[in-house]
Parts: structure tokens; C-alpha cells; sequence
């Protein structure tokens, strides 16, 4: 293939248009005349899932399933993510897959997101670090490309093709950018994908400031931007706000369009020309890779498919070792005796749970994997002992609704089996969760419970015996009612095909669990900081929370939690000696490019009888003793921490960190820049979890920048609107709780009325720039006038961003065309029996707006005719008989 710089100037302007949206639902388009060949991309970010056709959404190839994001963020560890990252890059080559859509970092603000299994954590030091190692290992060989997603503020599934997310400059800048800003500077991925939602009125796969201000210029990045799967809303104005490629291929709806906004100037040409390059440079890059990339060492394929995915189920067996999290282990119930270490037949068990045999270790939706071999419990236990029964105690697809009598006696004779089987038992394993009906992408969590079953389950078997230990599938917090009750819990996440085998591993002994939480666990969802807010209207979800997500906030109220961010125990101990802190000058060698200012040491000691591995978090706390001019800081924030290798009893490890600038900087909205404040005192902490802190030390703002040259430390006075945007410390230095954010503060954090921004997503609601749109007749019928003052709320005309669950609600001829879209949206179902992968295709598409029918029906359905859909809608048939014969005569 040509250079890019080269082929531009050979292309037509109909094939440089044709460049800007895909080719199909997973291929960018090839233009034979000049030699431009198709490149493939395809879901992750747990596995490849590569369609068995471009044109197919669901079934997939088979490949391998590693821990989710959330189980594989527990891990802390940052060279396992790349680790993983590259096994999955060899399984893209193998398959021919050029760009792997993944990671996802967006951040977890409140626990019921529905896709949060997807996403490292309610931290960005934790999701972009674990998001940049991740890219570095996809990147590895130059073969593959990673596809960081979703920017930005993408932090629920309902009505997620349109809320718009209003979300004030410090936060934003500090929590829903900084892990895509790490990953950016630090990983280089080449490509990142835009958000369906809006953000503060306008979509995020239209929006100039993300992109163009943030992305490009601030951040320096010059790699590729591709929308989420029908996230476009207007073309044109994506292509002028940076954003390259739509995804999937439109077939060409959008191209009349961008040439007439060509011709008429409302498309300027130098952002025109820019994304036809940068789509050309992705698939030259892609092509070169393919052809000439490094293929020694560890990046070399294996000569066989089956060598492949052999060697990768070992990987993902070892990642799942270093996820797994214990939570509790009162009176050392753990670990069980293995027959493999003693010369007994090993500790007498009774195994309960359908998990066993049907094990949930990933979750529904885009990213789900069709595994290469799959990994149970009940496989695995008889090689650590010969005395143990299994009792079924619930069904794996319980569902909550089915609640007839039959089913109702069955569950009861289900946990009165597993009761009787518990009473001899040296120790009982529970194995329960969250049903993949209950979380997935599509649809938020309604709640944190675990299913009634397996709460009633556990509260059962904990009368017949006192020795139970609960092992927990689940892809975010639950509550714990029956936590006093047991001994043990052992929380897994989603921790991929070979997760139930490490399960057993660690439970017998095998290796020490050295997995800690990346998010926090509530008590109940009334102490959740953004509960109040979360998930909004149909039309706007209000992040008025700001900084205080997760143990931001928890720490900061002395809000009492479940578990803390950051918590996991081991079965040895560990002590932090000779910890120390400093000021350090420009000697020392730059870290992500920037140059270092603190360094940060300490001697981690495994003072137990048992190996094991630590992980050790460092927090910075600024305290600012200026009565006047006093920013608003959380309590405390994770600024970076490290994973030890497996220390035997009495070993040691030192560990050394370099805080730059960032650690101490916070976002200025009165200077729009990240600034450390003059005259402020910051306090190091070093922690085993944000509840468990070991050593503090300080460092004063003064001799920073007495002892620094680096240009990027800007030490200053806050201006007035730091110190006003955010709310105040009460006298005690704590939040409320529960946290309640007033519409006057709400105010004071956005820098403007959260009505002027409602009113803005009222216009790009009703403002879709399409084809067929241009005449007024139609636009006042259809209330499209781009000047109408009104709120999203307000708007009861039938319009192309209506939801489908709005147009079922809109008559018999709105429930024809719901049904219509259901039946063709089924048959993409691998197995139409399954009542999950069911519920997960109804909610996706009752949430889908009608703009993306016209762009997913692959050219079988144009904008004109969706605008006769939607004139019938709403009840304007003398419109609709003008356009059906209009097309006619134009034909």
C-alpha cells in the first residue's frame, strides 16, 4: 500500500467520502482502484470476538476468555495486563483482525452501571495504568491495534444513545478524562472510541471541545477517532469536531450530505481532508503491521490454533490466580487442606451452587466471548480432596420474576438438600452471584442484591453449620447480608474460562490470594455518592457529586463501607519499614515524560509463615491551612501504588515510586489549567487499602518548587472559582452524608444553569443533520426547528432520536414498527432458546434510537423513508402522502 500523503491526492472526492464510514458492521472500506485494502476490527476487551460474518452482531469464532476488566483491575498488576494484552493480540493475528475494540476505562460511579464488569475501576490512577499496560501489550508486535473506549462521561446503559451527561470542568477533567489522558501520553493506542451519550449538550461523536480542544491539541494526539456503533447523530458536524470514521458502515447515507456541506462551506475542507488521512493511516498502519511486523520472541504465533489456545488457557488461568480477592477469613478458615500437601485425602467439603458446574466468568453483551474451553469447579475440587459432595442449592438462570408455586417449592427443596448435605461438613463452599440476567450491557442493575435464592441459601446453611465460606460471581459490589455469618468470602468478579480452577487453587492452598478490590463496596446503594442522581431521565443524568465518587467520597464523610477501595487479605502478613519521602531535582530520569519531583520509598516485609504478594497504594492528601482561598480536595487520592513479587517468609522488596506534578496538581476552572496550590502541604500515605494506611510523610508546595526546574510545575493562588466551584468541608473536615447537592452549588460546579445545557441537547435532539431533512415543510411538522427553545423533557413529537420504546408507546402503527425491528433484531440471536441473550437484544433495541435504524439497516431503509415513519408517527399523513409520492416522481 501506498503512503497515506500519497493516495490522498490520487482519490476521488466520492471515494475519499466513502473512506469516513465503515464498509460493514466490522470492516472499514477498500478502494481497489489505488490499492487501499479493507482492514477488519472487532469487539473485546476480554478476548477477541470476531463475527463469523461483517455482517452479523452476534455469533462469534471461538477464542479465549480472559478475566473481565473488573477481575483483572483486582490484580493490580500492571505487567499481567500487558501480559494479557499480547495473548489476545496473537489470537486478532490469527484471526485477522487488524484493531481490537478495547479496553474500557471508563470510570465506575455508581455500582448498578450495567456494563461495569467492562471497566477497571471508580479510580483513573487504576484504569489508566491498567488500561495503558493493557494497550502496550495489544500494540506489542505492531500487528494489532487497541481502541480505547468510550470518550467520554459513559458511565450508565440506560438510555445511553441519548442522556446527556452533565458533568462540571474540574471533574470531568480530573475523574472522566485523566485515565483516557494517561493512556493517551503514555501508551500511544491507535485509535479511541466516542461515547453514544452527550455531554453538557452535545454528543460526545460530535463534539469539537473533547475532541479538537482536549484530545488534539492539549493531549497531543494524533491517532485515529471512530464512534461507537451508531453513535453518529450528525455526520458532518462529527467529521469537523475530529472525529474520523462512523461505525458501522452506513452504506452511504451520510455521503450526499457531507459533499452538499462541502460544497456550501459549512464543512471545512482542511477537517475534511484530515479524516480521509487519518482513516488512510489506520489502514496503512494496519497493513504494514500485518506485513512486517516483529515476530521474535514472545510475539512469535504458535504453528498450530490448538498450541495457541493452550498456551493462552495457562495465561488466563495464572491471570485469574492474581484477581482472585479474600475479603474475609475469620479464624483462618482458609485454606483448606489439600490431599496434594498432606497425606491426607484433604479437608472434607460440601460444595453447594450451581456456579459450580455452570460457572458465570464473563459478561453479556458486545464483549462476550465464545470460549475456547471453560474451566468448573466441580472439575477441579477432587484434585485437592476425595471427601466432598456436591448440592445444587439454586439454578444458574434463576430468574427473580419467576416467582409461580412450583418453582417457588423447587428452590425450597433445592436449599433444603444443601442444608442437610452441610451438617457433616469440615467446611462448606458456597458458590453464589449475580446472574447474567441481572448485569449486562443494555440495561443497568436495579439493584446490589444478590438473588433472593442464594441469600436465603447462604442465611440457611449457616444454621446446619458455622464453617462457610461464600465465593462470589458477580461483575460489581452486592450487599452482604449474611456477612457476620460466614467465615470466609472470596470474591472472583467475572474471572474468565480458566477463573474456576484458580478459584480452587487458592482456596486449597496452592498459592496465597493477593488480589485487592479497585472499587468500593457500600453498605446499600443510600451511601452511594451519586445514587441520588443515578441514572437520570430519559434525557439527562446530573453528575452533582463531582469529585466524590467511591472512596473519594467514603473516606472523606467517614462514610462506614462493606469493604474498602483497595482491600484483599492474604494468607501471610506484610509490614512497610523504612519508608521515606523527598523532594528530588532533575537527576533523576524522566517518568512518562515528565519529569519526577518526589520520591517515595519503602521496604515491604513478609513478617507471615506463608508466600505471598502485596500490593502497596500511595494516596496524597493536600492540606491547605489558608483559611481563605481553600480548594476542595477529597479526603485523599490515589496517586500510584505497585505489585511485589511473591516474597517467602522473612523476604523483602523495595519499592520506589516518582510522583510528578500530577500527583499534586488539581484542575483550575478560573484558569482553565492544572496548577499545585502555593502554600499547600502535602501528605504522603502509604496504605495496604484507602482504609488501612501504614506510614505518612510531607512534602511542602515551597520546597518543590524551590528544588525544581521543571517547566510544568505551576505553583500559584487558586482563583476564585476553584475555591467557590466545588461544595465546602464541613468544620469537621467531612462531607454529608448521605450527599446532597443543592440546584445552587450544582450551579456554581458547571459555571452555568443546568437548563441552558438541556436546552442545548433539546437542539442537538431535534438539529440532526441528515439528508431529506432540508425542507421547512417537513421540519415544522415535525418540530425540527433548530431554534426552539425547549427542554428535552418537552418534546413530545415523534423524532429521529426517539427511542423505540417511545415509538411503541405511539399507537398501533408505532407497535407494528417496533415489532417489525424486534423479529429482524432476533434472528441475529446464536441460540433463540436463550432467554439472556433475549433480554439483552429487547433492552438494546426498545433503547435504540430511530436515527440508528436507518443507519443499521445496511442501505435497505434511507433517511427520507424513515422520515414517512416518522410523519405517520405523528399522525401527519398529508406529509407523508406528499413525501411517498414525492420519492415516486423523483425516482
Amino acid at each position: 500500500m501506498d503512503s497515506p500523503e500519497d493516495l490522498i491526492k490520487r482519490l476521488t472526492l466520492d471515494e475519499k467520502i466513502s473512506l469516513l464510514s465503515g464498509k460493514s458492521m466490522w470492516s472499514l472500506q477498500n478502494i481497489e482502484r489505488v490499492g487501499v485494502p479493507s482492514i477488519r476490527v472487532s469487539d473485546g476487551p476480554q478476548g477477541l470476538r470476531k463475527c463469523v460474518t461483517e455482517l452479523t452482531a452476534m455469533e462469534s469464532y471461538p477464542a479465549t476468555c480472559f478475566p473481565t476488566s473488573s477481575a483483572l483491575a483486582c490484580s493490580w498488576n500492571r505487567s499481567l495486563a500487558e501480559q494479557v494484552g499480547r495473548a489476545i493480540s496473537k489470537e486478532c493475528r490469527q484471526q485477522g483482525v487488524h484493531v481490537l475494540l478495547g479496553p474500557g476505562l471508563n470510570l465506575k460511579r455508581h455500582p448498578c452501571g450495567g456494563r461495569n464488569f467492562e471497566y477497571f475501576s471508580e479510580d483513573p490512577v487504576v484504569s489508566g495504568h491498567m488500561a495503558a499496560a493493557m494497550v502496550k501489550g495489544i500494540q506489542s508486535s505492531g500487528h494489532v491495534g487497541a481502541c480505547i473506549k468510550h470518550v467520554c462521561a459513559n458511565n450508565q446503559e440506560s438510555w445511553r444513545f441519548r442522556v446527556n451527561s452533565l458533568v462540571d470542568e474540574r471533574t470531568l477533567r480530573e475523574l472522566y478524562l485523566s485515565g483516557f489522558e494517561y493512556v493517551i501520553k503514555n501508551a500511544h493506542p491507535w485509535t479511541l472510541m466516542t461515547a453514544y451519550n452527550q455531554l453538557n449538550g452535545i454528543y460526545c461523536s460530535e463534539n469539537d471541545y473533547l475532541f479538537q480542544n482536549v484530545v488534539r491539541s492539549e493531549w497531543g494526539y494524533q491517532g485515529h477517532v471512530l464512534t461507537d456503533w451508531g453513535a453518529t447523530n450528525s455526520r458532518v458536524a462529527g467529521i469537523d469536531a475530529g472525529v474520523d470514521l462512523e461505525m458501522p458502515g452506513s452504506f452511504g447515507i451520510h455521503n450526499t450530505l457531507i459533499k452538499d456541506a462541502l460544497k456550501a462551506g459549512t464543512l471545512s475542507q482542511g477537517r475534511f481532508d484530515e479524516a480521509v488521512l487519518r482513516n488512510l493511516q489506520l489502514i496503512h498502519r494496519a497493513v504494514n503491521g500485518m506485513q512486517n511486523g516483529d515476530n521474535r520472541g514472545d510475539n512469535q504465533l504458535p504453528s498450530s490454533q490448538e498450541q495457541l489456545y493452550s498456551e493462552h488457557h495457562e495465561i488466563a488461568y495464572k491471570a485469574a490466580l492474581d484477581c482472585v480477592v479474600l475479603l474475609q477469613n475469620n479464624d483462618n478458615i482458609l485454606p483448606l487442606a489439600s490431599k496434594q500437601h498432606q497425606s491426607s485425602s484433604g479437608t472434607k467439603v460440601t460444595l453447594i451452587g450451581d456456579f459450580c458446574q455452570f460457572p458465570r466468568y464473563q459478561g453479556m453483551g458486545s464483549s462476550k466471548v465464545n470460549s475456547t474451553k471453560e474451566d468448573t469447579v466441580l472439575e477441579h475440587i477432587g484434585q485437592h480432596t476425595d471427601q466432598y459432595v456436591f448440592s445444587r442449592g439454586y439454578y444458574n438462570s434463576d430468574d427473580e420474576s419467576d416467582r409461580a408455586d412450583n418453582s417457588h417449592k423447587q428452590r425450597k427443596l433445592l436449599i433444603e438438600q444443601a442444608v442437610n448435605d452441610s451438617k457433616d461438613a469440615e467446611a462448606i463452599i458456597i458458590v453464589a452471584g449475580v446472574p447474567e440476567s441481572h448485569e449486562s450491557e443494555g440495561f443497568d442493575r436495579e439493584h446490589i442484591s444478590l438473588p433472593t435464592q442464594h441469600n436465603e441459601l447462604i442465611q440457611e446453611v449457616c444454621k446446619a453449620n458455622s464453617n462457610v465460606i461464600v465465593v462470589l460471581y458477580n461483575g460489581g459490589p452486592v450487599t452482604m447480608p449474611w456477612k457476620d455469618k460466614v467465615k470466609g468470602i472470596v470474591e472472583c468478579y467475572l474471572p474468565g474460562q480458566a477463573g474456576a480452577r484458580a478459584l480452587v487453587e487458592i482456596l486449597f492452598g496452592m498459592a496465597s490470594p493477593s488480589g485487592k478490590l479497585a472499587e468500593s463496596f457500600p453498605l446499600s446503594l443510600n451511601d452511594v455518592p451519586s445514587n441520588r442522581y443515578f441514572p437520570g431521565s430519559s434525557h439527562t443524568v446530573e453528575y452533582r457529586e463531582g469529585l466524590n465518587v467511591g472512596y473519594r467520597y467514603y473516606d472523606t464523610a467517614r462514610v462506614p463501607v462493606l469493604f474498602p477501595f483497595g482491600h484483599g487479605i492474604s494468607y501471610t502478613t506484610f509490614a512497610y519499614e523504612n519508608c521515606t519521602c523527598r523532594v528530588i531535582g532533575q537527576q533523576q530520569e524522566e517518568k512518562c515524560g515528565t519529569l519526577p519531583l518526589v520520591q517515595v520509598e519503602c521496604t515491604v516485609v513478609n513478617n507471615g509463615s506463608k508466600p505471598g504478594s502485596e500490593i502497596i497504594q500511595l494516596y496524597v492528601h493536600h492540606n491547605n491551612t489558608s483559611t481563605q482561598n481553600r480548594v476542595y480536595h477529597p479526603d485523599q487520592q490515589l496517586q500510584d501504588f505497585a505489585k511485589t513479587e511473591v516474597l517467602g517468609p522473612g523476604q523483602t522488596e523495595q519499592v520506589t515510586f516518582l510522583l510528578t506534578a500530577d500527583a499534586f496538581s488539581f484542575f483550575d476552572t478560573g484558569t482553565l489549567k492544572f496548577v499545585m496550590e502555593e502554600g499547600a502541604t502535602y501528605e504522603i500515605r502509604l496504605g495496604s487499602s484507602s482504609r488501612d494506611i501504614r506510614w505518612t510523610g510531607t512534602i511542602e508546595s515551597a520546597d518543590i518548587a524551590g528544588n525544581s526546574t521543571n517547566s510544568s510545575v505551576n505553583i500559584v493562588d487558586p482563583s476564585n472559582d476553584a475555591t467557590t466551584c466545588h461544595p465546602p468541608l464541613k468544620d469537621k473536615g467531612s462531607l454529608a452524608s448521605p450527599l446532597v447537592v443543592d440546584d445552587a452549588t450544582f450551579h456554581d460546579m458547571l459555571g452555568t444553569s443546568p437548563s441552558e445545557l438541556m436546552h442545548l441537547s433539546a437542539q442537538s435532539l431535534l438539529q440532526q443533520h441528515v439528508p431529506g431533512r432540508a425542507s421547512p415543510q417537513v421540519e415544522s411538522v415535525q418540530g425540527m426547528d433548530p431554534n426552539l427553545q425547549v427542554l428535552p423533557h418537552d418534546i413530545h413529537v415523534i423524532h429521529p432520536n426517539s427511542f423505540l420504546s417511545e415509538v411503541e408507546k405511539n399507537g398501533y402503527l408505532g407497535k407494528l414498527f417496533v415489532t417489525i425491528i424486534m423479529k429482524a433484531a432476533e434472528t441475529q440471536l446464536e441460540d433463540p432458546n436463550d432467554m439472556n441473550q433475549r433480554k439483552v437484544v429487547q433492552e438494546v433495541v426498545m433503547n435504540t434510537p430511530l436515527r440508528c435504524i436507518a443507519t443499521f439497516s445496511q442501505g435497505n431503509m434511507s433517511f427520507g423513508a424513515l422520515d414517512l415513519w416518522i410523519s405517520l408517527f405523528n399522525g401527519h399523513y398529508r406529509t407523508f402522502i406528499y413525501g411517498f409520492f414525492s420519492s415516486f416522481s423523483r425516482k
